[in-house]
């Protein structure tokens, strides 16, 4: 407590200074933890992601088509269907996967991709768990009314690029989906073949310059790289999150050239007295600096516990320990530089003026 109270000594600057510190380190934390998410992304992306994808519109009724797409030696999926989801009571993606040759890949955290029942059945991002319920020891999810049985979760410890997947068997669906499915026929379905092992567009343009697939009621309406909804991180995104880092790291660096000039002015008669017995300006520096540094060590200490509190105490989230290294290292990085950087004012404005000056008040900040 003793020490503590020589920390604030000074109290209306020391305030000031671990308020304003509070608020750039909790900006500083959210920069960090966005730049993790994307690293983080990036990483869970490159585990799932095929060496050949092709993504494409095909839009016409019955069958036929699909049976020939199913026959291709690639995973199969739809990527465009909109269906009511009873749980948030809203509607979402559900991505259908069709009959293939090759096998998806997902990040399985629980569960498995497959069994040998006929009932319906969903793959479930792991951040959906809430929206499911238990009926006779089994859990369910309801989409567009009707139960689909739970049969694993998809996603990663350390991002949640998966976690609001809802992945559907083409020859498990329910009635109700099956219409929707029917409907989105007439209106074009987006078609994505994925392989490790064949080049899918050429796949699909020797598809197409076969005359019995032209004559079957499938038709390709485009074809190439497509985006598609909720699938991919769009750029854009990752831009807007490296600015958001940028502006917290200018917003820190505005905050330490304001603070410093009031937390100056509380000490002047203070190292005036340093001054006159023989301290150097580098001595004055350290002491300072250590001062600075004990508030900033402080606040961002808060900070850093608190939300972490917050985020797996109210929020629920499982925080992984590679995330709290990198949040904690950018952190403590952060500690020494704005405890530095407060100084930089205050030993300019020094070295420009006597203790006589600071001592008659000609020295104002």
């Amino acid at each position: 407590m003793k020490k503590l109270k020589k920390w604030f000594r000074y109290p209306v600057s020391a305030v000031s200074l671990v308020i304003l510190f509070i608020i750039s380190f909790y900006s500083i934390y959210k920069g960090a933890d966005y730049q993790h998410q994307l690293y983080a992304e990036e990483i869970a992306q490159t585990g799932s992601q095929f060496a050949y994808n092709t993504v494409f519109y095909v839009k016409g009724e019955g069958t036929e088509w699909e049976t020939v797409f199913q026959s291709l030696p690639v995973c199969v999926s739809v990527e465009n269907i909109s269906a009511y989801i009873d749980g948030d009571r809203s509607t979402s993606t559900i991505q259908i996967l069709l009959p293939s040759q090759e096998e998806p890949k997902y990040p399985m955290i629980s569960g498995s991709m497959y069994d040998g029942n006929t009932d319906p059945i969903v793959i479930l991002g792991q951040g959906l768990q809430s929206l499911t319920y238990k009926k006779n020891g089994v859990v369910y999810f309801d989409i567009e009314g009707e139960p689909y049985r739970v049969i694993g979760y998809v996603g990663s410890k350390e991002s949640d690029f998966f976690d609001s997947r809802r992945i559907v068997y083409r020859n498990r669906m329910g009635v109700r989906l099956q219409k929707v499915y029917d409907m989105e026929k007439g209106t074009g379905l987006l078609l994505k073949l994925s392989s490790d092992t064949e080049d899918t567009d050429a796949l699909l343009e020797d598809l197409l310059e076969q005359k019995s697939f032209q004559e079957m009621s499938g038709r390709i309406e485009s074809s190439g790289d497509s985006i598609l909804p909720g699938n991919v991180v769009v750029n854009t995104d990752e831009d807007e999150k490296r600015t958001y880092i940028l502006l917290a790291f200018l917003f820190c660096m505005a905050n330490a050239v304001i603070v410093s000039e009031l937390w100056l002015y509380e000490r002047q008669k203070e190292i005036v007295i340093r001054v006159e017995n023989g301290f150097s300006h580098g001595q004055i520096y350290c002491i300072m600096y250590r001062d600075i540094l004990r508030l900033s060590f402080l606040s961002s200490a808060f900070v850093f516990v608190l939300q972490v509190f917050f985020e797996m105490m109210v929020q629920g989230r499982i925080v992984s320990i590679g995330r709290l290294c990198w949040n904690l290292a950018t952190m403590l990085f952060f500690t020494l530089l704005l405890a530095g950087v407060v100084l930089i004012y205050p030993m300019w404005y020094l070295s420009k003026k006597t203790p006589q000056e600071l001592f008659s008040g000609k020295g104002e900040v």
